[in-house]
């Protein structure tokens, strides 16, 4: 069973995609409104779903900033996850969504030599090749763990009652 949210209480009073972050830095991403409730009417049709749906950050501005409370993000949410259980996301989706489990894989290898890695300009091709643009910054491998850095952190010696 699946969920469907009424896409007609937007007014397309377009707050949402003044808002929205993704809609401000490409003009690929249609914007949440178009994105969600208008294309939810065409999803309701059963005609196809527009590529820049994955453009959604997911960041929740059109639902804070709209009028109507339509929540937005869900109604693309619910698209993306409809998207996927039809055509599984692919091996630059797999690398990204699971960045945990890299650093797990990769914590024998010192924080400095993993970081030279991803500055190399043959990974950053083979990345380039799975779809992550050569020209993205890549974050950087500590050199502890958070849990190693937590441990370190002293509280001060005051008991205080809250």
């Amino acid at each position: 069973m699946s969920v469907r949210i009424n896409p007609d209480q937007c007014i397309a009073c377009t707050t949402c995609v003044v808002h929205c972050p993704v809609a401000e830095a490409t003009p690929n991403f249609l914007g949440p409104r178009m994105i969600g409730p208008a294309y939810e009417r065409f999803r309701l049709l059963g005609l196809a779903e527009d590529p820049s749906l994955h453009y959604c950050a997911n960041c929740k501005n059109c639902d804070i900033s709209c009028p109507h409370d339509v929540p937005v993000s869900s109604i693309n949410m619910l698209a993306r996850a409809e998207q996927c259980k039809k055509q599984r996301p692919g091996l630059r989706d797999w690398v990204l969504a699971h960045g945990e489990l890299q650093a797990r894989w990769l914590r024998l290898i010192p924080a400095g030599l993993k970081n030279f890695g991803m500055l190399n300009p043959v990974t950053r091709a083979v990345l380039d090749a799975l779809g992550i643009d050569k020209r993205a910054p890549l974050p950087r491998f500590a050199s502890q763990t958070f849990r190693q850095q937590a441990r370190g952190f002293r509280q001060s010696g005051q008991n205080r009652k809250v």
